[in-house]
C-alpha cells in the first residue's frame, strides 16, 4: 500500500513537472502577477485532476482532493470545489471513528458555506441533517450537534436575490410592515450604539440617507440595544430620522433571532422589488450602490 501511493505521487509530481515546462512563455506575456498565479494554479488543478485517474490508496486519494480543494478554492470556482469536498466527504470514516477536525472542519463547514454562497439553502441544510447522522455514536456528537444549531441560524440570513420580509412595531409604537416601500431602495441595518464598526459605518449611512431620501432611498434600523431610550437619544443626537425597531432584548430580540444575526452591523439592501440586492457594504459602496438600485 505505501509503495503504491509512493509511486502515485512520483507519477503526479511528472505530471506537474510536465506541465510546468511549458509555461515560462506565458508567464512572460502575463500583466500581472495573479495571471502567473491563476495560471499556475490552473496547471496544478488539471495535473491533480489526471493524478486522480489512477489507481490510488485512499490516503493519497484525500490529499490529493485537499490539494485540489485548495486550488479550486483559490481560483473561485465553487462549483468545483464543492465537487471536491463532496468526494473527500465520502472517502472519509463516518461514525464513531470520525475524524472530526478533518470531516467537519475541513469539508463539511466550507462545504456548507460554498453551499450558502450560491443560495443553495436546502442543500446546505441537507449537508447538516445528512452529517448528523453520519456521526451518531462518535463520542462528540453532541457537542458537534450545538455547533450545527449556530450554523443552521445562518440560513436564516437573507442571501442575495431573496424577498426581504420584515415588519414589527417600531420604538414609538407605529406599525412598520418593508412592504410598503415597494418602489424604493431600502436599507435594512442591524446595529447597536455599542458596536465600534456600525459607528464607523454610521456616517455613510446618514450622508447616503440625506444625499437620496428625496430620491426614494430609505433606512430602516434594527438596533439590539438594551436600553431603548439611551438608543433613541442617540439617533436623535445624529440626526437619525428613520423608523427604528428595539425591544431592549439584544441579541436575544425576535428580529435577530429570525434573520440570523450572529454579528453587527449587518446589512442589507433591498430593490425597488423588494429583494435583497446587496450585504455589507462598507464605505463609499453603500451610495454607490444605492444611486445605481435608484435609477434602474
Amino acid at each position: 500500500m505505501v509503495y503504491l501511493w509512493k509511486t502515485m505521487a512520483k507519477k503526479f509530481y511528472l505530471i506537474l513537472l510536465a506541465g510546468l515546462s511549458m509555461a515560462p512563455a506565458c508567464w512572460l506575456s502575463a500583466e500581472t502577477p495573479k495571471e502567473i498565479v491563476d495560471d499556475f494554479e490552473l496547471q496544478k488543478a488539471a495535473a491533480l485532476e489526471t493524478f486522480l485517474t489512477g489507481e490510488l490508496a485512499d490516503e493519497a486519494r484525500l490529499e490529493a482532493l485537499e490539494f485540489l480543494a485548495a486550488s479550486y478554492q483559490f481560483l473561485e470556482e465553487n462549483a468545483k470545489h464543492v465537487t471536491v469536498l463532496s468526494r473527500r466527504y465520502d472517502l472519509l470514516p463516518k461514525g464513531a471513528d470520525a475524524d472530526l477536525r478533518q470531516l467537519i472542519g475541513r469539508v463539511v463547514e466550507p462545504l456548507f458555506k460554498l453551499h450558502l454562497d450560491d443560495g443553495n439553502k436546502g442543500l446546505a441544510e441537507a449537508l447538516l441533517d445528512q452529517v448528523t447522522d453520519d456521526i451518531a455514536g462518535h463520542a462528540e456528537a453532541e457537542r458537534v450537534a450545538v455547533f450545527f444549531e449556530s450554523l443552521r441560524r445562518e440560513l436564516a440570513v437573507p442571501q442575495l436575490g431573496d424577498a426581504m420580509k420584515l415588519a414589527f412595531t417600531d420604538v414609538e409604537g407605529e406599525a412598520f410592515d418593508l412592504e410598503n416601500y415597494l418602489g424604493k431602495v431600502v436599507l435594512v441595518d442591524f446595529w447597536a450604539t455599542w458596536c465600534g464598526p456600525c459607528l464607523a459605518e454610521l456616517p455613510h449611512v446618514i450622508s447616503t440617507h440625506k444625499k437620496y431620501h428625496a430620491q426614494g432611498f430609505e433606512v430602516v434600523g434594527v438596533s439590539l440595544d438594551e436600553d431603548i431610550e439611551a438608543m433613541k437619544d442617540f439617533c436623535r443626537e445624529r440626526g437619525m430620522t428613520w423608523v427604528q425597531a428595539c425591544d431592549g432584548t439584544g441579541w436575544e430580540g425576535e428580529l435577530a433571532r429570525s434573520f440570523g444575526i450572529s454579528s453587527i452591523p449587518a446589512t442589507f439592501l433591498i430593490d425597488k422589488d423588494g429583494r435583497v440586492a446587496a450585504t455589507s457594504l462598507h464605505g463609499e459602496a453603500l451610495a454607490e450602490k444605492v444611486a445605481e438600485l435608484l435609477i434602474k
